[in-house]
């Protein structure tokens, strides 16, 4: 192998290295909302503080992501390929092309996202101070920005200009799988639900007609004020005194 050959060899290495850091700050990054990062800092956790500014923009951070890693991968196999072909011909050239994509799909891939997924905080703790590196990196920073607004004439609506990136739906689903793994209780899961489905409540179904309003005067008796609430059905009745416009407790 030529002097020209090793170099080519060493910058393939790096590339790959660089693919397998930005698969796992992707995941880290992606499995990571604002609201976690800010619980982060208050915790006191290095690099929090930078995960949450990052956050506040997720599509800026994630299109320089990407575009490094689309570029990392096309340059190294481009790279790999030009090597192989000189040095062992057209089928090894083909060869090297399977080896490598299985390589870098099991390795820099899979491998890298599977450690995010699974250590999510320390894991985007870590990469926080080189994703705002990147993100304030004025060519890096230009590259995105023209990104963002090529996907906004092409998308409708608001494209990426805001989010939200985090619906209602994705709050329930988080709420179930927590409670199916056992995260977080049964009551709670029901209790976050009821929080969505009483604002969709409209008055009529939460209010009674003066007519059909369990109540007690203020002079009945405890007894006769259990009997009462028995009677309704309540475990609380508003107490008046004179007449129900006069709500005493």
């Amino acid at each position: 192998m030529r002097g020209t050959d090793w170099l080519i060899v060493l910058a393939v290495l790096l590339l790959f290295l660089a693919s397998i850091w930005l698969a796992l700050a992707e995941t880290a990054f992606v499995c990571t909302s604002r609201v976690r990062a800010l619980a982060l800092e208050e915790e006191g956790h290095k690099g929090a503080a930078k995960l949450a500014r990052l956050l506040e923009r997720p599509e800026q951070t994630l299109n320089i992501v990407l575009a490094l890693a689309l570029f990392t991968q096309l340059t190294s196999a481009a790279l790999l390929g030009a090597l192989l072909r000189d040095l062992v011909g057209v089928w090894g050239f083909a060869a090297g092309l399977v080896v490598q994509f299985i390589l870098f799909f099991v390795v820099g891939e899979v491998a890298p996202k599977t450690y995010a997924v699974q250590h999510t905080d320390r894991a985007a703790l870590r990469v926080a101070g080189v994703l705002t590196f990147l993100t304030q990196f004025p060519p890096l920073r230009a590259m995105s920005r023209g990104l963002i607004g090529m996907a906004n004439l092409l998308l409708p609506g608001r494209g990426l200009k805001r989010g939200p990136f985090v619906t209602e739906e994705d709050v329930r689903a988080a709420a179930d799988v927590a409670a199916d793994d056992e995260e977080i209780e049964r009551e709670e899961r029901r209790l976050i639900h009821s929080i969505f489905e009483f604002g969709d409540t409209v008055v009529r179904e939460v209010m009674l007609p003066r007519p059909d309003m369990v109540a007690i005067e203020a002079s009945a008796t405890v007894d006769e004020g259990i009997a009462r609430a028995i009677e309704g059905g309540f475990s609380r009745i508003p107490c008046y005194e004179g007449d129900t416009d006069n709500i005493l407790g």
